[in-house]
């Protein structure tokens, strides 16, 4: 690693201001990195910027993975090596934070579509895995997770003109852990996926990844069995957008990676083989095509019907029912109006528009069982882990040449994103209120936020009271154009002619057109917004329809009531697919729609104990008095919300990302943010002005501004006295002197600056760097300890007389379970060697046994028979076996970690 020390953008500001440091400087700094082979860059000690290098790079791989958890976490020598900044860094200070307070952690990665978000998540996992891993068992839990971004990958990811490989959902991932730090398990959150991608595919793009996988790697005798002995061309869905092949992916590699991942997170080989007849399904669905049928009488200028039967057959056949249920529900529509149940009849044109309904619906809901069978297999279930630290994946933020409803959704979202990181780093935060009660000066300069923006999409922050009879927008306290939206979505569902993209565009013109977040557009059809990122314009077509996101009632009664496909029926059965009944007859359905939000909720908000009793933040009793009142109220409205089972996709949003911000502000938050600085996806290129632009969005000068009076942890003055008492004790420091005048002494014996080590009214903040000296010296004298031998293992009572700084003094025993930690630090807080132990090691467990079990033969009477709902091509993945793992040992790998 080169010795370069203008490692973090602190050095850029002005010691006698507050101003932030200029874009120029800070643009000028992270491209001198760059071409250093250097795109990490720190920001005070819980902000990193990155610039995505677009290439091979050699300080990601293993071995350079273990270098960073050694000095961060696992060694406790004096004199460490100078550390560059890099990703492996903060997920180390992460962990690292969580094991010595207890407290959870999140981790927010920021950027614009193409600029290495997902990359970076990936990075992260395996740094905390690789801390968290010790025994046979979690090292079986380590590669499952790891293994559950490569399905992840591959049935979320896509191709677009921005990025080789880009997410088409966010996610909001919980690596959970035990009180010892060891890994339980992983939470995986999906939300806004977009199957759009599915059936319309932009120009030079592509849909998911595994649809190309699945034709690179089947051989001809799967093929034949799935019907998909063709060139990718010949499938509709894929030859829409004109490319099927990607220089920088191998869809064939891929395909057998998937196949493995997919064992070694448990999916049975005949599930494996129904997934991917689905998929070939999907694709068959895609080349039905529609005529006008002439023998249907007087309604011959109505109704359709499918003109290559053939095609419709293979489908049907695959899906387990009837062609002729199949065609009904394809070229048949029905629809609750005012009360009344009605038939429509389809056109070819209204027909395509329901076939492809039917396949998006599909793949989403197999994406949602697929996300949801992995949570079941690697989450942990046995009560609530006594930590997490949570990953959010925000889809970056997305202006294309024609952007529609997704593209809202996406930049909708990050907006949101944007004001939560807003709120905790320069508002009234609880971190914020306490240091400034301590009499902590905050940074003063003036910043521009997205207020604005908010208040256009959903208008000035409301109280969320309960309202009866309301759409769903209305009961949640939203307002703007979020709440225009839903209610001409109301209006839509009920039947008013009037209810359409064009209407719904000249009202939001006649009642923003004056906004200042408001811009108008050039195109007849469309409406822009001013987002913090740029400006952006959107074409309404197809709007209403979108975020109501109705499925046809005709395919959940088809699928799930009338398939001989246990499969696919199964799928439709499950939790996340929302319907309503007919008012006369519950046994008719009248509206369904498959939920765009996560199968499963973030852990709950967990109140910090120790921050409540300081006195120091007793204020924050009263805003969190004020925040419960407002949580209330928010929840009543939610329970209008969740009583409506069809909702629309913008309300579904709204509600998901309020969930994680509620976890996350309860967390230690570190962002990263990712900059793109080219569009051309060039290694050697840095677009200054690009560059620029993404700075000023994510208000990089102003983070680093507030980052440079920061803080890892803070203590009353009694509590720093008792938990350091051996570090006391060796400078000589008068025990008769007040708590705070001790502490006093300790700062200017150890000469610590007010960066370093703040002293203010009840407390002592201390930066990372000082207070991890201090920490790694506490767990240095526990190891010593604990080598003495059988006898400081036992714990010793404590006189009822002594405190705890007098107990430790005294030499009697540990601070394990008695004195500072039963009421200050997490369980097991100091027991970090225990992590290299545990009883699971000596568990001897089958790893040798088949994840799948039996399965049946795949052979010529199976293709004999031919294909079907539920067919078995269990040979189509029993050649692939899961990584055996004899050993634990960690050994350094030098070969390069490909970024991309």
């Amino acid at each position: 690693m080169q010795d370069d020390t203008r490692i973090d953008l602190l050095c850029l500001l002005n010691p006698s201001s507050d101003q932030p440091p200029s874009e120029d400087s800070i643009a000028n700094l992270l491209s001198t990195r760059s071409k250093r082979n250097q795109p990490y860059t720190r920001s005070g000690y819980s902000n990193l910027i990155v610039v995505n290098p677009y290439q091979s790079l050699e300080i990601l791989n293993d071995a350079t993975l273990k270098s960073y958890a050694d000095n961060g976490y696992r060694n406790l020598v004096e004199n460490k090596p100078f550390m560059q900044p890099h990703v492996y860094d903060l997920a180390t200070r992460a962990y690292f934070h969580m094991r010595r307070t207890g407290e959870d952690q999140s981790i927010i990665l920021s950027g614009i579509t193409g600029s290495g978000k997902s990359t970076t998540r990936s990075h992260l996992l395996n740094q905390l895995l690789s801390l968290s891993t010790h025994s046979k068992k979690e090292t079986k839990l380590q590669q499952q997770i790891k293994n559950s971004l490569v399905i992840l990958e591959a049935f979320g990811n896509a191709k677009t003109t921005q990025n080789t490989s880009a997410s088409k959902y966010g996610i909001f991932q919980e690596l959970q852990f035990s009180e010892r730090g060891r890994i339980l398990g992983a939470k995986t959150l999906t939300y806004a996926f977009d199957k759009s991608r599915v059936t319309s595919a932009p120009k030079d793009e592509r849909t998911f990844n595994v649809f190309y996988s699945l034709l690179a790697g089947t051989s001809p005798e799967e093929q034949t069995a799935l019907h998909i002995n063709f060139p990718p061309e010949s499938f509709n869905y894929l030859s829409v957008s004109k490319t099927i092949k990607v220089p920088e992916i191998n869809d064939d590699i891929a395909f057998a990676d998937l196949k493995s991942s997919l064992k070694t997170c448990g999916f049975k080989a005949k599930t494996v083989t129904q997934i991917f007849q689905l998929l070939a399904t999907i694709l068959h669905i895609g080349n039905i095509q529609f005529q006008e049928d002439h023998d249907a009488g007087n309604l011959a200028q109505e109704a359709c019907c499918v003109r290559n039967r053939d095609v419709l057959e293979v489908v049907a056949v695959m899906l387990g029912v009837s062609p002729n249920k199949l065609e009904q529900s394809l070229t048949y529509k029905l629809r609750l109006i005012r009360k009344e149940l009605c038939t429509m009849f389809l056109n070819t044109q209204g027909a395509t528009e329901q076939r492809d309904a039917l396949a998006r619906a599909l793949y989403h809901v197999l994406f949602v069982w697929i996300v949801e069978s992995i949570n079941t297999k690697i989450c942990y279930n046995d009560g609530e882990p006594a930590n997490f630290i949570g990953i959010l994946d925000q889809f970056g933020f997305q202006n294309f040449k024609s952007n529609g409803f997704e593209e809202f959704c996406a930049n909708f979202a990050n907006e949101r994103v944007q004001q939560f990181i807003i709120d905790q780093q320069f508002n009234e935060s609880d971190m914020n209120l306490a240091m400034i009660r301590d009499g902590i000066v905050l940074p003063n300069f003036t910043m521009t936020d997205n207020t604005s923006c908010l208040e256009l999409l959903v208008g000035k922050e409301q109280d969320h009271t309960r309202e009866k009879n309301v759409i769903k927008s209305a009961a949640l306290g939203l307002g703007g154009i979020v709440s225009m939206m839903d209610r001409d979505c109301a209006r839509y569902q009920a039947g008013a002619t009037d209810a359409t993209n064009a209407n719904f565009l000249v009202n939001v013109q006649r009642a923003y057109g004056s906004h200042p977040s408001f811009a108008k557009s050039g195109h007849a059809y469309a409406f822009g917004i001013n987002h913090f990122s740029g400006s952006v314009h959107y074409t309404v077509e197809s709007f209403l329809e979108k975020n109501l996101d109705d499925l046809s009632p005709d395919f959940v009664s088809l699928l799930r009531d009338n398939s001989t496909n246990s499969f696919v029926s199964a799928l439709f059965e499950g939790t996340a697919m929302a319907t309503e009944s007919h008012p006369k007859d519950d046994r008719t359905i009248v509206k369904a729609q498959l939920s765009s939000k996560p199968t499963r909720a973030p852990s709950m908000k967990r109140t910090n104990k120790r921050r409540n009793n300081n006195d120091a933040t007793a204020g924050e009793a009263e805003v969190e008095t004020e925040e419960a009142k407002k949580q209330k109220g928010l929840k009543e409205a939610e329970d209008v919300y969740q009583s409506m089972q069809v909702t629309t996709v913008m309300d579904q949003l709204y509600m998901t990302l309020h969930d994680l911000f509620y976890t996350m502000a309860d967390t230690r938050l570190y962002n990263i943010i990712h900059i793109r600085p080219n569009d051309t996806q060039s290694p050697d290129s840095f677009d200054a002005k690009r560059v620029k632009a993404q700075l000023r969005a994510f208000l990089v000068p102003e983070l680093t501004t507030r980052a440079s009076v920061s803080y890892a942890n803070y203590y009353t003055f009694a509590e720093f006295v008792v938990r350091y008492a051996n570090l006391v004790r060796s400078l000589n420091i008068d025990p008769s002197r007040s708590e705070r005048e001790q502490v006093q002494d300790v700062r200017a014996i150890m000469n610590w600056s007010e960066s370093q080590a703040f002293i203010g009214r009840e407390m002592i903040w201390i930066g990372y760097d000082n207070w991890k000296e201090l920490e790694d010296g506490l767990r240095l004298a526990e190891k010593e300890e604990r080598a003495k031998g059988a006898d400081s293992k036992q714990e010793v009572p404590i006189p009822s007389h002594f405190t705890g700084a007098e107990y430790y003094q005294d030499g009697q025993g540990r601070m394990t379970n008695n004195g500072y930690m039963d009421h200050f630090g997490p369980p097991r807080a100091f027991e970090d060697s225990a992590s290299y132990m545990d009883s699971d090691d000596g568990i001897k467990r089958d790893m040798e046994g088949s994840q799948w079990g039996e399965e049946s033969e795949w052979g010529m009477k199976g293709l004999s028979e031919g294909f079907g709902p539920n067919m078995d091509m269990s040979k189509m993945v029993e050649d692939y076996h899961t990584p055996q793992h004899e050993s634990v040992e960690e050994v350094p790998i030098t070969a390069v970690r490909i970024w991309w």
